[in-house]
């Protein structure tokens, strides 16, 4: 909520994931809590919500389901406007979750820009 009130977003977007019966119960509820609190703020604030499954992130932001890492980072560059600096001052190992996230938000806004127009 405190980031909602700080940043101002117009809408919110996440990654969903399909939980099945051979994952273990803890990483599955886990991932069922957090994908129930990001639908809770985005209800509570009244901001449209979209989900997405990760290869569907994929083939938006590469045109390919089966895009590496390395892919959707290339492909975040070039779409989000001052990544690449951003990126040389992230570690190494947290470089694909900004990625990642820059997708989402390449892919929630075109979600969002497709429904308005």
């Amino acid at each position: 909520d405190a980031a909602i009130k700080k940043y101002k977003p117009d809408i919110i977007g996440s990654e969903v994931y399909s939980v099945y019966p051979s994952d273990k119960l803890k990483s599955a509820w886990k991932v069922s809590y957090c994908h129930g609190v990001v639908i809770g703020l985005a209800a509570a604030s009244d901001l449209p919500y979209y989900p997405m499954q990760p290869l569907d992130i994929k083939k938006h932001i590469t045109q390919s389901k089966k895009a590496t890492k390395e892919d959707v980072e290339k492909a975040a560059k070039k779409y989000v406007v001052g990544l690449e600096p951003f990126l040389t001052k992230v570690a190494q190992g947290n470089r694909e979750h900004v990625s990642d996230s820059c997708a989402i938000a390449f892919m929630a806004l075109s979600m969002h820009r497709s429904t308005i127009i």
